[in-house]
């Protein structure tokens, strides 16, 4: 790919890394002694697992265990869904969301088990607009944060835990890749090319690795060209069916264009 333009604003902007700890509506937020309870039971886990490392008995690790289940609660309803992304088909008929998961904490996780609905692992649930029937359209259930419909309706792009494309017309796998990011996603308006954004820090203080747009077949899932960025691309948006815009921090924004078509 070949980038066509460049913005930045870098020396206009004081980059600040900011993170949330924690927050209980005003003033400073403290952990409650639930909370610091759990924390050190964790610790307590990972340390029985260093002494069985180390020849000792398993004692440790089912007296953790144990507290863990009592302490933390079940590990089924760990997470809950919630909509993430919107898409409808182009006759107007199906409107489908996309379905991303809330770790709980852990002193709000139930104790009791609970018959859980059969949608609540769906990462993409389909609804009939007519008369709001839930269609089982889609029998993918993994998190999924974006979707994208191409305009004639037969594909549908996904954005989570994996990304890749399925066909809308009998509810079939195209193709799927795992994926690490969770940054920057596109498809071109026919699905036929899918630009995915990249780019890491090993910890909070280390400089972005890996930045870049990926370009991929959106017929076979085929990786085919990148281009570099200098902050990971978080927003990414075809132009048109041989050119791209993505953009990052600091204000950055390339263009890219290809020719030919990398298609072909």
């Amino acid at each position: 790919m070949v980038q066509v333009c460049r913005s930045g604003l870098a020396d206009a902007l004081q980059r600040t890394d900011w993170r949330i700890v924690g927050w209980r509506g005003s003033g400073t937020w403290k952990p409650s002694r639930f909370v610091e309870v759990v924390t050190i039971i964790r610790h307590i886990k990972i340390l029985a697992w260093m002494h069985v490392a180390m020849g000792g008995g398993l004692f440790l690790v089912a007296l953790a265990l144990l507290a863990s289940v009592y302490f933390e609660g079940p590990e089924y309803i760990h997470t809950l869904p919630f909509f993430s992304g919107v898409a409808f088909t182009p006759d107007g008929a199906i409107a489908l969301a996309a379905c991303d998961r809330y770790t709980v904490p852990a002193k709000l996780r139930p104790r009791d088990r609970a018959e859980l609905p059969a949608w609540w692992h769906r990462g993409v649930r389909a609804f009939r607009l007519s008369d709001g029937q839930e269609l089982d359209l889609v029998p993918l259930y993994t998190p999924i944060r974006e979707i994208f419909v191409s305009r004639d309706g037969t594909k549908l792009m996904v954005y989570g835990a994996r990304f890749g494309i399925w066909d809308l017309t009998n509810g079939s796998l195209v193709w799927d890749k795992g994926n690490g990011y969770e940054i920057g996603i596109a498809a071109s308006a026919d699905c036929r090319l899918i630009a995915r954004g990249t780019g890491y820090q090993v910890d909070d203080h280390s400089p972005y690795i890996n930045t870049a747009v990926e370009l991929y077949d959106g017929t076979n899932g085929e990786f085919l060209s990148w281009g570099a960025h200098g902050a990971p691309p978080t927003a990414i948006a075809f132009t048109s069916e041989r050119s791209l815009a993505a953009g990052g921090g600091g204000g950055e924004l390339r263009i890219w264009q290809w020719s030919p078509d990398p298609l072909i």
